[in-house]
């Protein structure tokens, strides 16, 4: 498999006193914090499923600012390939999942996250940022 079969983004707000990450919990399993994700449509680039998953899962309108690079995980189906960028906020909108959001500091996000995959992905961007 080269092509992730899933995508989504790390998504940072500018905040005092420093910059903050949005989790929501996940949908299988609501006592997990993760980054926003979800599968790549036929015909739609990773970029444009990062960003319909936030908006999806969260509510957020975001930019993608950068490739943070992929990670694989089992399922039952099949491993499956997530390909995750880096995305400024730019504002709130509709909705579409009933998910928990929060936003966090990047220390506060390292806790919360329960898969070693994204504290990596979130440690990458913290140091993109220089956070």
């Amino acid at each position: 498999m080269d092509r992730p079969t899933h995508a989504g983004a790390l998504v940072c707000r500018r905040a005092q006193p420093g910059p903050e990450v949005l989790l929501v919990r996940a949908r299988l399993d609501p006592t997990r914090w993760v980054l926003p994700k979800g599968h790549v449509e036929p015909g739609e680039a990773e970029e444009e499923t990062a960003l319909r998953e936030v908006r999806e899962e969260a509510g957020v309108d975001c930019r993608i600012v950068g490739r943070l690079g992929a990670y694989w995980f089992p399922k039952p189906a099949g491993p499956v390939l997530v390909a995750m960028f880096l995305a400024e906020y730019r504002a709130l909108v509709a909705q579409s999942e009933p998910r928990e959001v929060g936003w966090v500091d990047f220390e506060q996000a390292r806790a919360a996250l329960s898969f070693d995959d994204a504290r990596l992905i979130l440690d990458r961007a913290r140091e993109l940022m220089g956070a």
